[in-house]
């Protein structure tokens, strides 16, 4: 089963296209014998929103609310116009597992 859930923070503003909204979320995550965690960016995008998180998402005080996402992980391979082939991941946040909360 392909099931993710991630907890962090919006790195940057996101972006709306026709698709669905695109986000970067910053999440942390434990190593081994060091004493600060390490962070990561992970590009994620949500379908069939409601209005309110869209309105939370596009807010320009975004950074204040954390973000938990349940979600699924998938994998795109594409051609670009020059003929590379291109790859990447994102997670597709289920819209009912999309929770934000503003920190304090």
């Amino acid at each position: 089963m392909n099931s993710v859930q991630l907890s962090g923070t919006i790195s940057r503003q996101p972006e709306v296209n026709d698709t669905g909204i695109h986000f970067m979320l910053k999440a942390r995550y434990p190593v081994k014998g060091e004493p600060f965690p390490g962070t990561t960016l992970i590009p994620c995008v949500v379908f069939d929103y409601s209005p309110e998180q869209k309105n939370i998402l596009l807010d320009s005080g975004l950074r204040k609310f954390r973000v938990e996402i349940n979600g699924r992980i998938v994998k795109s391979v594409f051609e670009n116009e020059y003929g590379e082939v291109v790859s990447g991941l994102e997670v597709v946040a289920n819209p009912n597992g999309l929770l934000l909360q503003r920190m304090r």
